[in-house]
């Protein structure tokens, strides 16, 4: 697991997930690896040809739609191609030296998880080429990434900007102690400030779980502030991020945790359509 995988499509998102990888790549000192995944041709077959056609013109036609279907394949290639140039190019602007690339083709769920071993963090925009114009909408492969994905997954807003300041939404459980052991190591937030939000009831045993948290991220060298709040996860992580000037969240995509839940659950899409900042999920 050697690599940031920096996933780019030619959508608005594909600039901003360039230079988040770039950051990524300086803290972790890690190569980049561009990754651009097309989505497999429908073809029309020669069954359907005879079923629609009359016999003097089946042949010809069919020869002509395998044409076709050959140069629709080779423009794919290209467009996929320039693409991963285009991607090169930023990312050498900005010191990242001899970026890898792989330009593959069927659903990019399913090519990720082939190359998880490859990958130490794989960057993907909040906002994917099927989105069309609606700021609002959420690529339609991100879920099913965010449930499957092994390694680090950093989903990004269209616009980039350097993170100073991460907020751990924690809850106390096993998967959020992991999420906060994962971050103690981490050379991606090392040096960030950081901030831990427990939402629930202000009681002596909730505030023992987030000061203990945070003990474990002072002793790392983290400089953190822990606070609990009252209200539903959505309100009161949103209010929290905007009071403190949150540029990144992290959260981890395992355990049953009501936090889990309204992220990889059935609150995902509305959490990525309201969330400006970049969301780091740990597995």
């Amino acid at each position: 697991m050697n690599n940031v995988i920096a996933c780019v499509d030619g959508s608005r998102a594909s600039p901003s997930v360039c230079d988040y990888a770039a950051w990524a790549s300086r803290r972790m000192d890690l190569p980049v690896m561009l990754l651009h995944v097309s989505t497999p041709l429908e073809t029309v077959t020669t069954q359907q040809v005879r079923q629609e056609l009359t016999l003097g013109h089946r042949e010809a036609l069919h020869g002509e739609l395998e044409q076709a279907e050959q140069t629709r394949r080779q423009l794919l290639h290209k467009q996929g191609q320039a693409i991963l140039n285009d991607a090169a190019d930023r990312l050498m602007r900005q010191g990242i030296l001899e970026p890898g690339n792989l330009l593959r083709q069927g659903d990019i769920a399913h090519v990720l998880r082939e190359l998880q071993g490859e990958a130490r963090l794989v960057v993907v925009g909040r906002r994917g080429n099927d989105s069309g114009d609606d700021m609002r909408h959420v690529g339609s492969h991100l879920e099913t990434i965010i449930r499957t994905l092994g390694p680090k997954l950093l989903i990004v807003p269209e616009h980039y900007a350097p993170p100073e300041r991460f907020l751990i939404a924690y809850d106390g459980s096993e998967a959020a102690n992991k999420v906060v052991a994962r971050v103690a190591q981490s050379r991606l937030l090392s040096g960030l400030s950081g901030h831990l939000l427990m939402v629930g009831k202000d009681t002596a045993d909730n505030r023992a779980m987030i000061h203990a948290a945070q003990s474990i991220l002072e002793r790392q060298g983290f400089t953190m502030q822990a606070e609990i709040r009252p209200g539903t996860v959505e309100e009161a992580v949103t209010a929290y991020q905007q009071d403190h000037d949150i540029q990144l969240l992290v959260m981890g995509a395992f355990g049953h945790s009501k936090v889990r839940q309204f992220f990889v659950g059935s609150t995902t899409t509305r959490m990525l359509k309201t969330c400006r900042i970049p969301l780091l999920i740990l597995r």
